[in-house]
């Protein structure tokens, strides 16, 4: 190649170059000037109380966990305590096993789930097993009576059997 045509070809790449870097900034630009109604979009549904959100628990236990107010998250002796409605709200209430699943997350992260039992006693199958910590007394007794109000037919055995399952598969 020549050296006019090199440069020709030089040319043309960098024209093509600029004309794809003028795209991109036309496109931040036109989502910059979208931005303002964006925000007082988000503002707006900010200050709609939720109503409207799925009843569902979070996926992400730990992170959930940590957005919870200290209030939410304290032990109480009623079944009024711990158990709030919100809780309620965004847990599986169909089906025992997972209404009992879905308020051990709402209540516990995953990391206290995993380190406790419900007993606190030694397993008889592992050998070399460690002693896991007890569950709260109260937090369990507040489980068992929330889900035995929205499933009278069960047994309190039946909730702290759904209890174990939860502990052993965290």
């Amino acid at each position: 190649m020549s050296k006019p045509e090199a440069q020709l070809e030089k040319e043309k790449r960098d024209k093509l170059q600029f004309k794809k870097e003028t795209k991109r900034l036309i496109h931040a630009l036109a989502l910059i000037d979208a931005l303002p109604t964006l925000l007082t979009k988000v503002e707006e549904l900010c200050k709609v109380d939720s109503p409207k959100l799925p009843a569902v628990p979070s996926t992400s236990r730990a992170v959930s966990h940590e957005l919870r107010s200290p209030e939410q998250r304290k032990i109480h002796t009623s079944t009024s305590g711990p158990i709030t409605a919100e809780m309620l709200r965004r847990s599986n209430t169909k089906d025992p096993q997972k209404l009992t699943n879905d308020l051990l997350t709402c209540l516990f992260d995953e990391q206290h789930l995993a380190t406790h039992s419900l007993t606190g006693r030694k397993s008889a199958k592992v050998e070399e097993s460690r002693r896991k910590e007890c569950l709260n007394g109260n937090a369990v007794n507040v489980i068992v009576e929330t889900v035995r109000s929205f499933f009278p037919d069960r047994k309190p055995n039946d909730v702290k059997a759904y209890i174990r399952v939860k502990l052993n598969n965290v």
